[in-house]
């Protein structure tokens, strides 16, 4: 088959409906989502494991694997009982699986033999085509040649939207096999609202095109006072002091044109820090931590003015930026990240140079 790039959600639906006519009776299926899950990748995962287990005539193995979840995602899946029926763990991985299904992000974790007979990407992080292999080794780059069919929209705010509107466009009526009892279309539907809920801010990053999704979720028995309640959640300490220290690490505030920038240094929770950063009231945020072998990893937050108000676009930023380190990135408009191998002695200045040129290219 002709590997397929497709772009539109509608037409990733009816390539979908057609590959899983072919999927062989007793083929076993993987799908997958990064290491440390969070609930959008999660709710990605749940919906697609549900759809192939309505339209797939197979009666082989379906794994769901969802390996290190993040605490959150955890409490949510025990409360839920759903983590001992269909959640594994890497130890539990089967030897070989023929499909791979991967969502919210374009990466292969280690423990994953790379030879399969299908691969399906969906995705709603930016393509970065020339980015190098990841520094870090926490993950393998898919193999280019097995991938038949892959759908990435960088303007969905959440891989859970694209999957909701997978769901929606095939007009699915879930059917739980007998050993899910325990899992629903009211269940998965707001598994589905929370996941975009969490991944876009609060709808703070979505497009209108988010809301027929959303009405669709609700009539198949999602709640958004429910969602909006279980999303919200006290923040874990470790959180906090990296957040802190993050505050107290940053260099002097850059001024660029109108726009305030930070940089600054922790070992964990980078997301959280930028965010933090962006409360207190500077524009664009950078976090950068050291990794192993010289590696490091940066993450980036910018502010919702300094969004509308220039065509600067952070993914791509940092796409530039991983050609320049030797390795890769992701990320939307607003929200991205990286990791570079060599870490320089001069890395923040690199970042400010680069980040002049663009920004002297994107002002409305």
């Amino acid at each position: 088959m002709i590997e397929m790039n497709i772009k539109k959600i509608n037409e990733f639906a009816e390539y979908f409906s057609e590959f899983m006519g072919m999927i062989r009776e007793n083929e076993p299926i993987a799908i997958i989502s990064h290491d440390n899950t969070d609930l959008d990748g999660a709710a990605a995962a749940l919906g697609i494991y549900l759809i192939l287990n309505y339209y797939a005539d197979h009666s082989g193995k379906i794994d769901l694997i969802l390996n290190k979840t993040n605490q959150f995602v955890t409490e949510i899946l025990q409360n839920e009982q759903l983590s001992e029926e269909i959640i594994i763990n890497e130890g539990d991985i089967r030897e070989e699986y023929n499909t791979l299904i991967i969502v919210d992000t374009p990466y292969l974790p280690p423990y994953f033999q790379k030879e399969f007979r299908h691969i399906i990407l969906v995705d709603h992080h930016l393509e970065a085509e020339n980015n190098r292999e990841d520094p870090s080794d926490l993950s393998g780059i898919l193999p280019i040649e097995k991938i038949l069919c892959k759908t990435v929209d960088s303007t969905a705010s959440s891989c859970s939207e694209m999957i909701g509107q997978l769901w929606k466009y095939l007009e699915v009526k879930i059917t739980i096999p007998p050993l899910k009892k325990s899992m629903d279309e009211s269940l998965i539907s707001q598994l589905l609202l929370m996941g975009i809920l969490m991944d876009s801010s609060g709808l703070k990053y979505s497009e209108n095109s988010v809301i027929p999704i959303l009405d669709f979720l609700i009539g198949k028995g999602a709640d958004l006072p429910t969602a909006r309640k279980l999303s919200i959640r006290d923040i874990p300490s470790d959180v906090k002091l990296a957040r802190i220290k993050g505050a107290i690490r940053c260099e002097e505030p850059i001024l660029i044109g109108e726009w305030i920038v930070l940089i600054t240094h922790v070992n964990s929770h980078e997301s959280a820090v930028c965010t933090a950063l962006l409360g207190l009231g500077t524009d664009l945020a950078f976090c950068i931590s050291k990794r192993k072998k010289k590696t490091f990893r940066l993450i980036a937050r910018a502010s919702e003015r300094f969004q509308h108000s220039n065509t600067f676009h952070l993914g791509k930023f940092m796409e530039k930026l991983a050609i320049i380190f030797n390795g890769n990135s992701g990320g939307h408009k607003g929200a991205a990240g990286m990791n570079g191998q060599n870490y320089p002695q001069d890395l923040k200045k690199q970042i400010i140079n680069e980040l002049k040129k663009e920004l002297n290219n994107s002002l409305l």
